[in-house]
């Protein structure tokens, strides 16, 4: 019901296109960009600061600090070397630990009121892949500046090298683009993590950056908000970032979620938390609830499943056909009710997030399961490292299929979902030879209706038979992805950089809103599910 409460607030008239503000002249705040890296490649971290370097914002307003965990002196004599003098490297000189982000963000903080002037008006960060567009600032600011409550404004992540179809669901756009504009709506928006630009008076006021969670981001949201303080998420194109471009990063992005989420509910009862609005209240139960619900219920839905068509009997108990005919059509309902649902929210992210998303991820609920009750590793180190993926990277480049396959199955763990995806389908031929001796097959005449009647209860039953097919098909994903890897261009084929300047920018062609065939994919389930159901009811009809 928390969720259809978002919603019933979002559907009166208070989403909107956010404002396209500008800020104009030169009479502008100052503003600390903190940029922390922690061992990515150096190129992606100089595109960065190149393009932050030509912001379209007075150069005396602005300071840009490299926060340095990887302690690299590589790292400080590139920024060093680029002699601007707006331009600072420092580095914590600490062992890197599971809050290295917040952590080193908070010696950025510190290390900024040691600079000439003392520290801005206000802080902006970056992630290291993150290129801003020149007009970066001046989008989010106004925001800030029109409304002395408003502490923050964030915009979302974008990704300018999205393989074709987005194989993996790597998009992240349900958030983007369905999750934060309800939360906006109901005045509790959270950091989206990179990109956000804020108060430096309302982060010293709730004690910096806080390191109690890896997500500091949604933690400082709510920290703000407990001291009456607002976060805006402004829904423009400001930044392009990075995906993870290996199975192994991708895992550990998601699994690092699981741990940040998992401490959500920790908010409830912080000190620093105690006054926070019952609109974020609301917002950080019903995320931090529905998230834990749903990976636990689908990898037990997994698990269970194919026992259930291993043992061959009846999915659906009833007395008469007529009872058969009823409980298909209050499911196809039901089903229907979702899909529509589903269709309307897909709406509103011009149909990059699927209509009907449950299989969508489902093949990540067993990894962060494990991670949540310690079963795997809990490596919550930044998962841009160039060591990171770095042996599926090199046998994607110069291996044979059999070594990226191992890599998979058994260092990535997807022995796993192959292990499941393989059950369910000896499991659906077990249900279906079930039904063929029910209706008196093998021995004898087989009567049509009855044989069609035994396979729908036992493997083809409309919400199950949808299960285990999108269950197939999330599994199958991962192993797709190695056998046929999707397209990947180099980084440096889709950038557009200046030979003087070296500033690069994402091309068009790089934005996967503009790919119709990168939509059209990700609904191909939901449509075939939609058919399925329509045909199993008209076929009880006849």
């Amino acid at each position: 019901m928390i969720p259809l409460y978002m919603l019933s607030l979002s559907s009166k008239g208070k989403v909107k296109m956010t404002e396209m503000l500008h800020l104009r002249g030169d009479d502008v705040p100052t503003v600390d960009i903190f940029i922390p890296c922690c061992g990515e490649p150096m190129n992606v971290l100089l595109d960065t600061l190149r393009a932050t370097l030509a912001l379209d914002y007075p150069d005396g307003k602005l300071r840009i600090v490299v926060l340095d965990d990887w302690d690299s002196t590589e790292v400080e004599s590139q920024v060093l070397g680029l002699r601007k003098a707006n331009v600072y490297y420092t580095a914590r000189k600490v062992e890197v630990k599971t809050h290295s982000k917040a952590a080193n963000l908070n010696h950025g903080l510190h290390f900024a009121t040691g600079i000439p002037g003392g520290p801005s008006e206000l802080i902006a960060v970056l992630d290291v892949d993150m290129i801003p567009l020149p007009h970066w600032l001046r989008a989010l600011i106004p925001s800030i500046l029109r409304d002395d409550k408003v502490a923050m404004a964030n915009p979302p992540q974008l990704f300018y090298d999205m393989p074709d179809g987005d194989p993996l669901g790597q998009s992240m756009s349900f958030i983007y683009d369905s999750i934060a504009p309800m939360q906006e709506a109901m005045n509790s928006s959270w950091c989206t993590g990179s990109g956000w630009v804020a108060r430096r008076l309302a982060i010293d006021e709730i004690g910096g950056i806080p390191t109690d969670s890896v997500q500091e981001d949604i933690w400082t949201s709510v920290f703000l908000d407990a001291r009456e303080w607002k976060v805006a998420y402004v829904r423009r194109t400001l930044q392009w970032g990075l995906i993870g471009d290996t199975f192994a990063a991708h895992i550990k992005m998601f699994k690092r979620w699981a741990v940040g989420i998992s401490t959500l509910a920790r908010l409830l009862t912080h000190p620093k938390t105690l006054n926070m609005t019952s609109n974020m209240r609301i917002s950080v139960i019903s995320i931090s609830f529905s998230f834990g619900v749903t990976i636990v219920a689908t990898t037990l839905v997994m698990a269970v499943v194919p026992c259930l068509l291993f043992s061959g009997q009846p999915l659906i108990i009833y007395a008469t056909p007529q009872q058969l005919s009823t409980l298909l059509r209050f499911g196809f309902l039901q089903f229907l009710a979702t899909w529509i649902y589903g269709l309307v929210d897909a709406t509103a992210t011009d149909f990059h997030k699927p209509i009907w998303p449950v299989n969508a991820q489902m093949y990540l609920a067993p990894y962060q399961v494990m991670t949540l009750f310690h079963l795997v590793s809990r490596d919550t180190t930044p998962t841009g490292r160039m060591e990171a993926g770095e042996r599926e990277r090199k046998a994607r480049i110069s291996g044979t299929m059999a070594q990226r396959l191992w890599i998979l199955l058994w260092e990535q763990g997807a022995i796993m979902l192959l292990a499941i995806m393989a059950a369910c389908v000896i499991g659906a031929y077990v249900s279906f030879h079930a039904a063929v001796v029910a209706a008196g097959g093998f021995k004898s005449y087989v009567s049509l209706p009855d044989l069609g009647k035994e396979i729908g209860i036992r493997v083809a039953w409309p919400p199950a038979f949808v299960l285990w097919t999108a269950i197939t098909v999330s599994c199958w994903k991962p192993i797709a992805y190695v056998i046929s890897a999707p397209a990947i261009r180099s980084r440096e084929s889709l950038l557009e950089r200046d030979p003087v300047t070296q500033v690069a920018y994402p091309i068009a062609a790089a934005d996967p809103r503009n790919s119709s065939e990168r939509i059209r994919i990700s609904q191909h389930f939901a449509v075939f599910a939609l058919g399925y159901f329509v045909f199993a009811v008209l076929v009880s009809w006849l």
